[in-house]
């Protein structure tokens, strides 16, 4: 694996691209949410309360585990990465970019399934792209992808209940 990743640090035409293509897909899952929530508010008033409250507790929640935790970035830790391809440090378990496209796409299960799998299947593409960038661990991107996933289940769960 450490040689796939000394391969896109060095190659700077690749990181651009992997970096792009990220910015796309986030663009895309906030999009994604917007139009998620909208058409939950459209269907019940009930419902869109419950999928924009828990998402904004779940996402707090993320972001309060990873300043505990403060784990090291791979270019932190790595002497490869030639330049940070951030200028942040430290919080990078779990990923929070992962943990929100997988929330946004288990929550988009209320709208239409085949809609739920490109977003799960774009988020499994961030995920990579944030790992060969050396964003974050294989670790962190596994850990948000699960936690995104059960906290985009549990309002789904809470709606079909109320």
């Amino acid at each position: 694996m450490h040689k796939i990743l000394i391969k896109v640090s060095s190659n700077e035409k690749l990181k651009r691209i992997l970096t792009l293509l990220s910015y796309a897909i986030v663009a895309v899952s906030v999009a994604s949410f917007l139009l998620v929530a909208a058409l939950n508010f459209v269907k019940s008033l009930t419902d869109g309360i419950i999928i924009c409250t828990c998402s904004m507790a779940a996402f707090i929640i993320v972001t309060i585990v990873r300043r505990l935790i403060n784990r090291k970035r791979p270019y932190e830790v790595y002497d490869f990465y030639k330049a940070p391809p951030k200028e942040k440090f430290g919080r990078s378990f779990p990923s929070r970019h992962v943990f929100s496209i997988f929330l946004i796409a288990a929550l988009s299960l209320s709208v239409h399934p085949l809609f739920s799998a490109v977003l799960f299947f774009l988020g499994l593409c961030l995920a990579a792209f944030r790992v060969l960038l050396g964003i974050h661990f294989i670790s962190d991107v596994i850990m948000g992808a699960l936690l995104g996933f059960f906290g985009g289940i549990c309002p789904l769960i809470l709606m079909h209940l109320l």
